[in-house]
């Protein structure tokens, strides 16, 4: 996957009837969504209805069902290890655990991440960061 570039006409999270099911528990259920470049996505629910189950299939945690997901145009390929790691270096996720870090504000937990994943990256001779899905100078 190659940095995030602001010049492409696709949306740079695509999701198609997106299924998920935990053995008789459908959890996500057709999910249809396109995220356009420096969009910003708020997605509310209640507490069990997928938010977190979505948010790791956008960034592989999670393997889901049926239907297609796409970010910055590569599909994603759920049993290809290295095409994994590829998209991790541009997707990340802030878990909502209650006492990670908590005496930082979210912003800071977001930059703490941010700041991380540059220093990872330029260890790797790339440009790197977290958050949701790297934008860097967009």
């Amino acid at each position: 996957m190659s940095d995030l570039s602001m010049n492409t006409p696709f949306a740079v999270v695509d999701i198609q009837g997106l299924h998920k099911r935990f053995g008789d528990n459908e959890v996500l259920k057709g999910i249809d969504l396109q995220i356009k470049r420096q969009e910003v996505v708020c997605i509310l629910g209640k507490s069990g209805s997928g938010k977190s189950t979505l948010l790791r299939c956008i960034n592989g945690l999670e393997s889901f069902d049926e239907g297609s997901l796409t970010v910055d145009g590569q599909g994603i390929k759920q049993h290809d290890p290295a095409a994994m790691r590829d998209l991790r270096q541009n997707v990340g996720m802030i878990f909502q655990s209650f006492n990670l870090f908590p005496h930082l504000t979210v912003g800071k937990k977001h930059h703490a991440g941010a700041d991380a994943g540059e220093e990872h990256a330029a260890r790797r001779g790339g440009k790197g960061g977290t958050g949701f899905v790297k934008t860097r100078g967009a």
